[in-house]
C-alpha cells in the first residue's frame, strides 16, 4: 500500500520532531518544510482538517529557526501560525486555546531576545489573559502554562528595572509551581529552583537581604536534591 499524502506529511512532521530532539536542527528544518508544503496543498481542498497541521508545523519550524538563530524567519512563521490558531480558537476554544497560548509565549520569548520588550510584554500579558478564560477547574490543567507566562513576565520586568513588579510576579509564579509540585514535584523542581534564584536576585536589589539569603539557601538545598537524582548533570 502506498502512503497517502497526509500520511507522508505526518511522517515528515514526526521525523522532524525526532531530529529536533536529537539536535539535528538543519535536517529537522528540511522535513518540516516538506511537511508544511504538503499540508498547505491538502488544506486547499479541506482547510477544516488540515489548517491545524499547518499551524503546528509552522510553530515547530519557527522554534527550529529560533534555535538556529534565524530569528526573523522564526517571527514570520510564529505570526502565520498565530493567524490560524486564533481562528481555530473561535471554533473550539477548549481544544485549541492551549496551543494558541504556547505560541504567544514562544513569540513573546523570541521578541524578548530581540530586545523588543513592549511587544514581548504584550504577548505575555495576552497569554495570561487567555488562560484566565478558563474555569477554576480547567485552570488546574494548565497551571504549567500559567507559571511559564508569569515567570517570563517577571524576567522582563526585572530586565526593564521594574524590580517591585518582578518580585510580585516571581512570587506568583512560585505559588503556581508549588501547586504543580504538590502533584508532581520532580517535574518542576528545577523550575522552582531557577525562579527562587531569580527572586533572590530581585530581593537583593530591593535591599531585602535576609529574604534573599533564605531564598538562595533554599536554592542550594534544591541543587543538592537535583544532584542526587542526576549526578551526571
Amino acid at each position: 500500500k502506498h502512503l497517502d499524502q497526509d500520511e507522508i506529511a505526518e511522517l515528515y512532521f514526526d521525523y522532524a520532531s525526532f531530529l529536533d530532539n536529537h539536535n539535528q536542527f538543519d535536517k529537522a528544518i528540511d522535513y518540516c518544510l516538506q511537511a508544511v508544503e504538503i499540508f498547505e496543498k491538502l488544506a486547499l481542498e479541506d482547510p477544516h482538517t488540515y489548517n491545524i497541521y499547518i499551524a503546528d508545523t509552522q510553530n515547530n519550524l519557527a522554534l527550529l529557526y529560533d534555535k538556529t538563530n534565524r530569528l526573523h524567519e522564526a517571527e514570520e512563521l510564529f505570526l502565520q501560525a498565530s493567524v490560524i490558531y486564533s481562528k481555530l480558537v473561535e471554533e473550539n476554544n477548549e481544544k485549541y486555546l492551549p496551543k494558541f497560548v504556547m505560541l504567544q509565549l514562544n513569540l513573546g520569548t523570541l521578541l524578548y531576545s530581540l530586545n523588543r520588550m513592549k511587544e514581548a510584554e504584550n504577548l505575555f500579558d495576552r497569554a495570561l489573559e487567555l488562560l484566565n478564560r478558563y474555569s477554576e477547574e480547567d485552570r488546574e490543567i494548565h497551571l504549567e502554562h500559567i507559571a511559564i507566562a508569569k515567570n517570563n513576565l517577571a524576567n522582563l520586568y526585572d530586565d526593564t528595572n521594574r524590580t517591585e513588579d518582578a518580585e510580585r510576579v516571581y512570587k506568583e509564579a512560585l505559588d503556581v509551581y508549588e501547586a504543580i509540585a504538590a502533584r508532581n514535584p520532580e517535574k518542576v523542581l528545577p523550575l522552582i529552583t531557577l525562579t527562587q534564584n531569580n527572586l533572590a536576585g530581585v530581593c537583593y536589589k530591593l535591599d531585602k537581604i535576609e529574604e534573599a539569603i533564605d531564598l538562595w539557601e533554599c536554592c542550594l538545598d534544591k541543587f543538592d536534591q537535583l544532584a542526587e537524582k542526576n549526578p551526571e548533570a
